[in-house]
């Protein structure tokens, strides 16, 4: 108990750029409503916050202690970045898994990024940062560039006492997934049955979004530490047929549950059906 008390009091105490990212968005909105001239110089955050994004910094998606978004900020760099490229073809990978499994350092290896890494709790909310590829992989893979999203880990024990964690980490994971055309599940180990819980219901909440026109795909990153195949066949086995569960729950379209549009996930059910869902490999976590 006093561990946590020191810790939540740490956590106040921290004043990172995103807390900066957050006071300028407010302040930009509040510009907005108002047109005198000493707001005209404010109006150009969004310009240059959308310089910083397509120079590769990585900025804040959905604010990790409040858990909202600031819509009109976002969507105000999202389009000064249209603007310097009007045919932008995007497609957005994210990572979703639990506390300290690497997520962001496979990130890291994957895309050079640099995303923060550390033991513990180091990415809040979520972070998006834009990587344009070659000319050569464009013309190949037919899109400009790729919007990454770094995730907060799941099931933190930081949050043991927040009454709000578990709700926290399904609207996490819901939205990860939701803004993705692809969605990393990272697992260390064999243990996968906190992320198997959140990631059934963030599949029945997108079935339920009728007009989002949603298709999340997942691909499986396990980082193998147990030498016995058996074992983690066994858990990915079980992963799968939850998640099977979860789609054949949407594919009925159960009228309590509110499901609307199953057809999303057609994709996702068809690569679990083929095996296509894992990768797996030796930790890479210590340079290995």
């Amino acid at each position: 108990g006093e561990i946590i008390k020191k810790l939540e009091k740490v956590d106040s105490m921290s004043l990172g750029l995103e807390h900066f990212f957050r006071e300028l968005g407010e302040i930009y909105e509040i510009a907005l409503t108002n047109s005198n001239h000493t707001t005209q110089s404010v109006l150009k955050y969004a310009e240059l916050y959308a310089e910083l994004l397509i120079n590769g910094h990585a900025i804040e998606l959905l604010d990790g202690d409040a858990g909202n978004m600031s819509g009109t900020w976002l969507s105000a760099i999202c389009n000064e970045v249209i603007k310097r490229f009007p045919k932008l073809q995007v497609f957005v990978i994210s990572i979703l898994g639990l506390q300290s499994s690497g997520k962001s350092t496979l990130l890291n290896a994957l895309f050079a990024s640099k995303f923060a890494v550390s033991v513990g709790r180091c990415t809040r909310g979520l972070f998006m940062r834009l990587v344009f590829l070659e000319k050569k992989l464009c013309e190949e893979l037919k899109v400009d560039a790729i919007l990454i999203i770094d995730t907060e880990g799941l099931g933190a024990p930081e949050k043991v006492n927040d009454p709000e964690a578990d709700r926290k980490d399904r609207l996490l994971a819901t939205f990860a997934m939701g803004v993705s055309n692809l969605t990393l599940i990272n697992i260390f180990g064999e243990y996968m049955r906190d992320l198997t819980e959140i990631l059934q219901i963030a599949i029945i909440a997108m079935a339920r979004l009728e007009k989002a026109q949603m298709a999340p795909d997942i691909f499986i990153v396990q980082h193998l530490t147990e030498k016995d195949t058996s074992k983690t066949a066994s858990s990915i086995d079980q992963f799968c047929e939850a998640l099977q569960k979860a789609l054949e729950v949407t594919d009925k379209k159960d009228i309590e549950m509110g499901i609307a549009n199953s057809k999303c996930l057609n994709n996702l059910n068809d690569r679990i059906q083929k095996g296509e869902l894992l990768k797996q490999f030796h930790p890479f976590k210590n340079g290995a």
